[in-house]
């Protein structure tokens, strides 16, 4: 039982850090930032 445990937990960790670094690389390769395409707001909403 504590060997299946530890192989699922080994799987888990492995699972992880693809799932982590693909998104990492992912997020890299898109053009622009999370807040580049965010709108100019008038004056008088950022005056308030």
């Amino acid at each position: 039982m504590i060997k299946f445990l530890g192989r699922r937990l080994v799987y888990m960790l492995i699972s992880l850090w693809v799932i982590v670094t693909a998104t990492f690389f992912l997020m890299r390769a898109i053009p622009g930032g999370p807040f580049s395409g965010e709108r100019k707001l008038p004056p008088a909403i950022e005056a308030s």
